[in-house]
């Protein structure tokens, strides 16, 4: 089939080194097996590269420091990297990862509102990332 983009929501996730990054995927496949792409237990194949593809960005992510991510997104290795296990979770669903690279990149503070306890039960903890 006809290669196919989808871009993956921000994700506020943390490095190995403990640094809070937003990042954003963008994803381009290919349905190589229409059965097994819409198969019987998979009618959106768009949810499950989605899906598939924010758990191994958070994986990619919780496996490297901040300076590594860095580096690898001017080298290319992160989206080699990316790659490699995005297309190895969707294999198994018929689709064929093209590149799965971080097109949106930053470091987030993360804020924890304090509020009084009546705001609590209101609110229940809500955090702000900026």
């Amino acid at each position: 089939t006809a290669r196919q983009t989808l871009a993956i929501p921000d994700q506020v996730l943390t490095t190995k080194d403990g640094k809070k990054i937003t990042v954003k995927t963008l994803v381009v496949y290919k349905i190589r097996d229409i059965i097994q792409a819409i198969g019987k237990a998979n009618w959106d194949t768009d949810a499950t590269v989605n899906d598939l593809t924010q758990s191994a960005v958070m994986r990619v992510v919780a496996t490297h420091t901040l300076g590594e991510i860095l580096g690898g997104i001017a080298d290319e290795s992160i989206t080699a990297t990316l790659t490699k296990e995005v297309r190895k979770e969707l294999r198994q669903y018929g689709v064929y990862i093209v590149r799965a690279k971080l097109v949106n990149f930053a470091e987030t503070k993360v804020f924890k509102l304090l509020t009084t306890q009546a705001d609590h039960h209101a609110m229940n903890g809500s955090q702000f990332y900026l």
